[in-house]
């Protein structure tokens, strides 16, 4: 263990095992509090050496090696992860919002492409090929075709 790890950290970090796992020692709280960085070291290890013939019960959420890591090391959690819940919400959001947007898509699509086979010719659209107007052709009357389509 690093010397990172104050000694107050980890006495108090070891009667709190203790007080945990009370099987995992033969020292009570109060004699933790008197050694020194060293011999808390060699009690963890005992702890440690010991925890590995115990079999947990199915009620213990932790396991002595995890709670001491966790008390030692806390993690932090980033004030913008979300729970579980809010994610699942904002997922069902975003698919309703997509299939939305791709059913209103295949509408439009369905639509333009309807009235272009309809039309029976390649137009861009408007029932008026931009190709083939007749240049003497008013602009009152391709105004009415587009608008007859």
């Amino acid at each position: 263990m690093s010397e990172s790890v104050e000694l107050e950290l980890l006495i108090n970090c070891t009667q709190a095992t203790v007080v945990r796992f009370p099987w995992s020692a033969d020292l009570n709280t109060t004699v933790i509090g008197d050694l020194n960085r060293t011999e808390v070291l060699d009690v963890l290890a005992e702890m440690i050496t010991r925890s590995r013939g115990y079999v947990p019960k199915s009620a213990d959420p932790l396991t002595l090696r995890e709670f001491i890591t966790e008390c030692l090391f806390p993690t932090t959690k980033s004030p913008y992860e979300l729970p579980w819940q809010l994610k699942t919400a904002w997922g069902v959001v975003f698919g309703a919002m997509l299939l939305v947007a791709i059913t209103g898509n295949c509408i439009v699509l369905w639509i333009v492409l309807g009235k272009w086979i309809r039309s029976g010719d390649a137009t861009d659209g408007r029932g008026v090929d931009p190709g083939s107007i007749n240049l003497r052709v008013s602009r009152v009357q391709i105004l009415e075709r587009m608008h007859s389509n």
